[in-house]
């Protein structure tokens, strides 16, 4: 935040994003679906922030959601996450279906086409080194981590989510620019590298 020289709304999702893990956690500790709907709010004002910067949480948290949701009866509370968000944030979708102009796209930010070759996706996604060993760490020594299962199905997701427009763009043509979704990614391995260090201690 300290490169932003006036208020940017992208800035906030550094703020919002721990802040909704938080209330993940809460709600997996004590099975209070009042987490979830917290979750879901700052998920909605995530998506209002930016949207391009707040998909990849989203994406995950439907996914996992849906994941939880069908192992039993008792998980469907996890859909109300995704649902408040998406309610939130449905008054912004509703406004652009209804002023969007012929031919624009919701995706485009300049002709940066550097940034989906596989050199900058790849550039882009991958951690710093001490990171790699850290997240290392996570997946050998971290079952101590409570939230390790959630963290790394998210890190998954994002990763996924990060690398397809690049290979979208290399099969198909399809100029999808993912600048904004590496965002929540890299804030999204702290959690990670937390997992890493208490599960080495």
């Amino acid at each position: 935040m300290n490169s932003q020289l006036f208020p940017n709304p992208k800035a906030l999702i550094p703020i919002f994003l721990p802040l909704l893990y938080l209330e993940v956690l809460r709600y997996q500790k004590t099975g209070k679906r009042k987490y979830l709907l917290y979750a879901g709010l700052l998920l909605g004002l995530m998506l209002w922030s930016h949207y391009g910067g707040a998909m990849p949480v989203f994406i995950g948290l439907f996914f996992y959601a849906l994941l939880k949701s069908r192992e039993n009866r008792e998980n469907k509370s996890w859909l109300l996450l995704p649902l408040v968000g998406g309610l939130i944030f449905s008054p912004f979708v509703v406004n652009v279906f209804l002023h969007i102009e012929h031919g624009a796209s919701l995706m485009g930010e300049g002709n940066w086409l550097s940034s989906l070759s596989p050199y900058a996706t790849i550039r882009r996604v991958l951690p710093p080194v001490w990171g790699i060993a850290l997240l290392i760490l996570a997946l050998w020594k971290g079952r101590k981590c409570e939230p390790r299962d959630f963290t790394f199905f998210m890190l998954g997701i994002m990763g996924v989510v990060n690398v397809l427009p690049s290979i979208l763009f290399i099969f198909t043509g399809i100029e999808i620019f993912p600048s904004r979704f590496v965002i929540p990614l890299h804030y999204t391995y702290l959690l990670a590298y937390f997992c890493g260090i208490v599960g080495h201690s």
